[in-house]
């Protein structure tokens, strides 16, 4: 037919099909699936066992656990209002004053 071999069409069809999975299928169920973890009022994210923070209603949370769930400490990272806002803990050895100063 056209002058195409008819052995390469199998082939082709299959290259054809992944192409059209990953550039139609996969983008339209992305789009359908709703990721959202939004903080409720009140809600604490821990970053360690004694430090939490309450961050703002509505911002949706990325990375990191609420107090009580349980979990691993570390970052947390909240994205919402067209921002990303990552919080991190370290050690200070000076007063609260200077870091603000430092800040």
């Amino acid at each position: 037919m056209l002058g195409l071999d008819r052995r390469t069409w199998p082939p082709a069809l299959v290259v054809l099909a992944v192409f059209l999975v990953f550039t139609v299928v996969v983008p339209r169920i992305d789009a359908a699936l709703d990721w959202d973890d939004p903080v409720l009022a009140g809600q604490q994210l821990a970053l360690t066992d004694t430090l939490v923070f309450t961050p703002v209603a509505g911002y949706d949370v990325e990375s990191g656990f609420r107090v009580g769930d349980g979990g691993t400490f570390g970052d947390a990272t909240l994205a919402g209002a067209g921002i990303t806002f990552q919080v991190s803990s370290d050690s200070y050895d000076g007063t609260p004053d200077q870091l603000l100063d430092q800040v």
